[in-house]
C-alpha cells in the first residue's frame, strides 16, 4: 500500500460532466449514422446482386433455348419475350417487346410479346416511328423516351392506350445488313444505362 493515497472521490465540475455527455454523443451519434449508412449500402448491394443474378439466369436460360433451335421464326420469337426480361428494370408491370423489319416506308412487326396482352396489329409507316427510323438510318441503337409528337392522331392514341414511354432500340445484322429491330419498351420507367 502506497503512503499518501487517497480514497476521496474527485470532484467533476458541471462543465466537465456536460462536456463529457456531449462527447458521447456526438460518438453516439456517428456510430449510429455509420452504421445506418452501412445497412444501406449493404441493402443496395444486395439489391444489385439479386438483379445480376436474375439477369444472368435469365441469360443462361435464353442461350439454352435459343442453341436448341432451328427455325429462324421460333428464334426470333424466344429472343422477343426474353429480350424485356433481361434488360427492364426488376419488378417493371407489364413487360413489352417486339421485333420489326422495315420494308420500304411501312415497319412490320414480325414477333411481339407483352405481358399486359397489348399487341400491335396493324404495319405502321416508318415516319411515324422516330426512334425506329433513327436506329435504320444510323444502325446505332438507341435508348430514349419514345415520341409520338408529330405522329398520325391514331399511333398516338395507340402509344397512349399501351402506357408506354420509353424504350430500347437495337438493330440486328445478317450478313453486314440490318435484318430488323428488337425494342423493348417500358412503361414509366426508362431502361437504365447499365441494362442498356
Amino acid at each position: 500500500m502506497r503512503r499518501g493515497s487517497s480514497f476521496t472521490p474527485v470532484r467533476v465540475t458541471d462543465a466537465v460532466l456536460l462536456r463529457r455527455v456531449l462527447l458521447w454523443t456526438v460518438i453516439g451519434l456517428l456510430v449510429t449514422v455509420t452504421t445506418h449508412e452501412l445497412r444501406n449500402r449493404l441493402r443496395r448491394n444486395s439489391i444489385e446482386r439479386e438483379n445480376m443474378l436474375r439477369r444472368t439466369n435469365g441469360l443462361a436460360s435464353t442461350a439454352v433455348e435459343l442453341t436448341a433451335m432451328l427455325s429462324c421464326d421460333d428464334v426470333l420469337t424466344t429472343a422477343t419475350r426474353m429480350a424485356p426480361e433481361l434488360v427492364s428494370p426488376a419488378g417493371t408491370p407489364g413487360r413489352r417487346a417486339q421485333y420489326t423489319r422495315v420494308f420500304g416506308p411501312m415497319v412490320h412487326v414480325v414477333a411481339q410479346y407483352d405481358q399486359s396482352g397489348q399487341f400491335a396489329t396493324r404495319d405502321l409507316p416508318l415516319s411515324e416511328l422516330p426512334n425506329l427510323a433513327e436506329v435504320m438510318r444510323t444502325g446505332a441503337a438507341v435508348n430514349r423516351p419514345i415520341i409520338a409528337t408529330g405522329a398520325e392522331p391514331e399511333v398516338q392514341q395507340e402509344i397512349a392506350s399501351m402506357g408506354l414511354t420509353h424504350g430500347v432500340y437495337v438493330p440486328v445484322y445478317s450478313n453486314g445488313v440490318i435484318d430488323g429491330v428488337l425494342s423493348v419498351t417500358t412503361r414509366g420507367e426508362s431502361v437504365s444505362p447499365g441494362l442498356f
